[in-house]
């Protein structure tokens, strides 16, 4: 069995990956980002929406499939 992932999906593995290990894995590892019930609240989190938003590629021939079309 090959389990090689075609182009188009290694080159979002990838882009993800980045994208957690730049944005999501420093907000996750300061406490202070944390609420008391250790949730990060919402106005932590936006930013960090508004990247991975803007990073996507809904022009991508996966990206219907994933739900990316009905996106606003």
């Amino acid at each position: 069995m090959d389990f090689t992932l075609p182009p188009e999906f290694e080159d979002l593995r990838l882009r993800v990956r980045a994208f957690v290990e730049e944005h999501v894995l420093p907000l996750e590892s300061d406490p202070a980002n944390f609420a008391d019930h250790e949730n990060i609240p919402a106005k932590r989190l936006e930013p960090v929406r508004k990247r991975a938003k803007a990073a996507r590629r809904p022009s991508a021939p996966w990206a219907c499939t994933w739900g990316a079309c009905a996106a606003p």
